[in-house]
């Protein structure tokens, strides 16, 4: 494995209210430990399904119509400390999956525990992917 990764994080039932998703869009990027740059529909493409994407330097995470579903790319260090970025912020009653590929299913062992620490995961993404790349790559840190 490369030192990149992707993963999507969702919920069927949505994962950020579409009437207030912009602004939340915004006080995410405002409240991160990244310093990213937001590209909205328009400067992306108006027929796509992608709202937003933001993006720091090896990260990227992209916001579909009605937040439903986000992709998060980047290296594997900074997937792991966005993922708890979102964590943090989102409204502490919503859960969330992850998936390695666009199924969008809530499974129980895809479900997210909230709270988690960095390390517990980077143990959850390890087994999610079958892995011990997450682990090792938090331990660069």
């Amino acid at each position: 494995m490369k030192n990149q990764t992707q993963i999507y994080i969702y919920n069927e039932n949505g994962l950020i209210n579409p009437e207030s998703i912009k602004n939340f869009i915004i006080e995410f990027t405002r409240n991160s430990m990244f310093d990213f740059n937001i590209k909205w529909k328009s400067d992306i493409d108006p027929m796509s399904t992608i709202l937003s994407e933001i993006s720091d330097d090896n990260l990227e995470l992209r916001i579909y119509d009605y937040g439903y579903v986000l992709k998060l790319e980047g290296s594997l260090l900074k997937t792991i400390l966005c993922l708890r970025d979102f964590d943090i912020f989102l409204d502490e009653n919503v859960r969330f999956y992850i998936s390695p590929s666009q199924i969008v299913e809530n499974k129980e062992e895809l479900l997210y525990q909230r709270g988690s620490k960095l390390k517990d995961i980077s143990l959850f993404l390890d087994k999610l992917f079958i892995s011990s790349e997450y682990s090792k790559a938090l331990s660069s840190l």
